[in-house]
């Protein structure tokens, strides 16, 4: 993007949060903006490319899962540990 202000208004449209649409449509760009992030097709995910989106999406257990499995292996510390340091704790 070559000028700021421009990037910063399509931001701020494909966000929903735009004073120049009206609020009708700043819902429409919302929604269109969240269905393309739930199904990987934003500009992020193209350029990560396939592989990671199908991590993302679809790979690994929940964060849920990951405090039982860490709860049956008495990890200590494992209410305050984020999904990744409970995947790394149980794994190891």
């Amino acid at each position: 993007m070559k000028n700021r202000k421009q990037a910063v208004a399509i931001a701020l449209s494909e966000a929903g949060a735009s004073t120049q649409e009206s609020p009708k449509t700043n819902r429409k760009n919302l929604r269109r903006t969240k269905s393309k992030e739930r199904h990987g097709r934003t500009a992020q995910a193209q350029k990560e490319g396939k592989a990671a989106q199908d991590r993302t999406l679809h790979g690994g257990e929940t964060k849920a899962e990951l405090y039982e499995e860490a709860k049956k292996q008495d990890v200590a510390g494992r209410s305050k540990m984020s999904k990744a340091e409970l995947a790394r704790a149980v794994k190891h």
